[in-house]
């Protein structure tokens, strides 16, 4: 992939029902002030011994504990203060650090609901690289698949 500086200048998340009815996460990335992409995470079905690793709330009094708040919490908390206002130069870069600040081989500790989201990820610099200022963009991202990318 070639390389595309930018800054993330803002990153929020929320809880969302997917087309199952399961909680999932929907990000929003705004990139160098004012191009934004928008993408539903999916739950992941599969539970292969090979996928990293999804955090739910554990909460059985909703959603029989499959909600997403405390992963929308290390979005918006640990995970952005990690990654907004600083040059990326690449997706991979990103990736990297997103890796290192989970720590972990499968990322159980913030969920590959929180920092598996490759596919939102590609969404970042598209707007900056053709020109366009503000590009809402909804995708289920990845077809509900998390792997190990680290």
């Amino acid at each position: 992939m070639r390389s595309m500086d930018y800054q993330v200048t803002a990153l929020r998340a929320l809880e969302v029902l997917d087309s199952r009815g399961r909680p999932t996460l929907e990000v929003r990335v705004e990139v160098d002030g004012s191009a934004v992409g928008v993408a539903a995470v999916p739950s992941g079905a599969s539970k292969g011994t090979q996928e990293a690793a999804e955090r739910r709330d554990g909460d059985p009094d909703r959603y029989r504990g499959d909600g997403v708040r405390t992963v929308v919490a290390s979005i918006e908390g640990e995970i952005a203060d990690a990654i907004v206002g600083r040059s990326w130069a690449s997706l991979e870069e990103l990736d990297v650090a997103l890796c290192a600040l989970d720590g972990t081989a499968n990322k159980e500790r913030l969920g590959a609901n929180a920092t598996g989201f490759n596919r939102w990820k590609q969404h970042l610099p598209i707007a900056e690289s053709v020109g366009v200022r503000r590009v809402p963009r909804r995708e289920f991202a990845n077809r509900g698949s998390f792997e190990v990318a680290c």
